[in-house]
């Protein structure tokens, strides 16, 4: 019978109305700055700098445990995509039971843990595309050749003696003749890390992203977000000599002994937006599935304002400036800088993002281990593969990484620390709109009110969403085949009991007891004289060596004078014995006392005149 039940995993389904309160950005975030960086940067130092001191910068170390370490997701976001936060309180804890219209013959137990809705709501990615340069086949575009014994540039007397001729990675790489880009994520020399074991160089990998520029002088001169927005990702593996080589001004130098391999994309950042369905867990907010419903749109908004500064005061005791960043444009800086944040952060606007030597006691946002020196992205690229580092020089699989690692963080960087109040870096309170009485865009250059500015975008995103709310159940259902078998069975089964019952009823209507131990059959025959008497006098069945007046004394002894009912000529020819019968009624034991159990029949070879014939016949009619 157990087998008619399954459990099953069912929904019910009930649909709300619920208020939408976020859309993707497409007003620029405004930073309120009281100190101004160097010339060079005078805007984007200081937000970069609050940028890192945030705690939204937490979405760098989500991203690279999601990719190195298998992390979990950020809420409202999967494979890439981030969608915008709905509002899910308003839900009432009636529309999380199960509905009452559903199928009453059957069976629910509410999983209410697990209960899921489905909605519409905006959606939005970062994305990549991906080509390899061909320049870089030119070691020269990279790579600087030293004569290690020149005395006139490298101290020879705290050097070691070999080799004569090294190699050391330019600052700058030469991408094309109008390209460039930097080899570490800023102009800083790279100095680490070798690998040596026992004074022999061991293998070492270098991966930074770094964004490009129109020349090695523009990069000096020019802020980090160019107008492209392009940028390169880099991967070198080779075997640098373990000790520095130092020049006659006692800086180091990370030499090779042979000319490192290297793996180098030029790679441009794509943010698209599209509407999607959204399956969500009510408690957690992990998204459990989702669907693109429409074709994905580029987004150029993202890159409209590229630290735009608006009219300030500037005396000597107050410095107000508003500056207004586009959210793809702080993404991809804050990607570029992230590394050497703490030549940002500690050292204060006055230094700015340029350094002679990489900062090596920096180690917030990369890893410079023995043998590796790399970002964060480069070791979350770096872990997808394994940990090979040979790996990476393919570019087919550079490029395949890449493109998960930057899906990723921009993943984190758009649904980290989202709020349903104020949005975040990448979603906004539906209408919003920029501060009033923002200043104008000035031109930094000329002083002057710039031809660009800002306007406010007025959005058609709907305020209120339909949504399903699923609420997991256990539900018992019955098997119609099982039933359909089950059902013959039993009538099979009541068949056959009407068929024995109704036939025999008048055989076991007569049993005042079931017949089930042994003690109840003696009940039956302890008492029954003329079957005692019959047994006795039969025994020589059993016992052939007693002889008939033996067993007539031994009959007589026990239960009185029977032998009228057979002769000895009977007994011996065996006569009768086939036809001796028994019955189930009352009778007379010999205590004279009326009984019901088991006799002989009165009426087989019995004697009429006997009374105990008499007896019966009466008791029977």
């Amino acid at each position: 019978m157990s087998a008619i039940w399954q459990k099953n995993l069912e929904g019910s389904r009930r649909v709300q109305l619920l208020s939408a309160q976020l859309e993707v950005r497409d007003i620029p975030q405004v930073f309120l700055l009281s100190e101004l960086g160097p010339s060079a940067n005078m805007d984007q130092v200081p937000v970069l700098s609050q940028i890192f001191e945030n705690p939204f910068s937490s979405w760098l170390y989500g991203a690279v445990i999601q990719t190195a370490y298998n992390g979990s997701q950020p809420t409202w976001s999967l494979n890439g995509w981030s969608f915008a936060q709905i509002n899910l309180s308003s839900i009432s804890e009636t529309s999380m039971r199960p509905n009452p219209n559903m199928n009453a013959s059957r069976e629910f137990e509410p999983l209410s843990l697990t209960i899921n809705v489905t909605t519409q709501t905006s959606a939005v990615r970062g994305r990549i595309e991906c080509s390899p340069y061909e320049t870089l086949s030119n070691s020269s575009n990279w790579l600087q050749v030293w004569d290690l014994h020149n005395t006139s540039f490298w101290n020879t007397s705290a050097n070691p003696e070999e080799p004569a001729r090294g190699y050391e990675l330019l600052s700058v790489m030469s991408l094309s003749p109008e390209m460039s880009t930097t080899t570490y994520a800023s102009l800083a020399r790279l100095t680490c890390c070798a690998n040596g074991t026992n004074g022999e160089p061991g293998l070492s990998s270098i991966g930074y992203w770094s964004m490009n520029s129109n020349g090695e002088i523009a990069i000096e001169e020019s802020d980090l977000g160019v107008a492209t927005y392009n940028f390169t990702v880099k991967w070198i593996v080779g075997r640098p000599i373990a000790q520095q080589f130092l020049d006659l001004q006692a800086d180091p130098h990370l030499i090779w002994q042979e000319p490192p391999s290297m793996a180098a994309l030029n790679c441009q950042p794509i943010i698209e937006t599209a509407n999607a369905s959204v399956t969500i867990d009510i408690i957690s907010g992990t998204v459990q599935d989702f669907s693109i419903i429409d074709d994905p749109k580029v987004v150029t908004s993202a890159w409209s304002d590229n630290f735009e500064a608006h009219n300030f005061t500037n005396s000597t005791s107050d410095i107000s400036l508003n500056v207004t960043v586009s959210y793809g444009t702080l993404f991809m800086d804050a990607l570029y800088n992230a590394a050497h944040c703490a030549s940002i952060v500690d050292t204060g606007p006055s230094v700015g993002l340029y350094d002679a030597d990489e900062d090596l006691s920096d180690r917030t946002f990369n890893f410079r281990l023995p043998g590796l020196n790399v970002d964060y992205m480069s070791y979350a690229m770096f872990s997808l593969v394994q940990r090979n580092p040979h790996a990476l020089l393919d570019l087919t699989t550079l490029q395949t990484v890449a493109k998960d690692v930057f899906s990723t963080f921009f993943q984190h960087y758009a649904s980290t620390n989202v709020t349903l109040a104020d949005g975040g870096r990448v979603f906004q309170p539906i209408g919003a709109t920029l501060p009033f009485g923002l200043p104008p865009i000035y031109n930094s250059n000329t002083g002057q009110v710039s031809s660009y500015q800002d306007t406010d975008v007025h959005t058609n995103t709907n305020r209120t969403v339909e949504a399903v709310v699923h609420t997991p159940v256990n539900e018992l259902v019955m098997s119609l085949p099982a039933v359909i078998i089950c059902l013959a069975i039993l009538a099979f089964l009541a068949f056959i009991a009407v068929l024995v019952y109704f036939p025999y009823a008048a055989y076991f209507k007569g049993l005042p007891r079931d017949v089930d131990t042994l003690a109840s059959v003696i009940a039956f025959v302890y008492d029954s004289p003329k079957l005692q008497e019959w047994v006795a006098a039969n025994e020589h069945i059993l016992n052939p060596g007693e002889t008939a007046s033996q067993r007539r004394k031994t009959a007589n002894s026990r239960r009185g004078d029977y032998s009228n009912l057979e002769t000895d000529e009977d007994r011996a020819a065996g006569k009768g014995l086939d036809e001796v019968t028994t019955g189930l009624g009352f009778f007379r034991g010999e205590q004279g006392v009326a009984r019901w159990g088991v006799e002989l029949e009165p009426v087989v070879h019995a004697n009429p005149k006997h009374p105990y014939t008499a007896l019966v016949t009466r008791e029977y009619e």
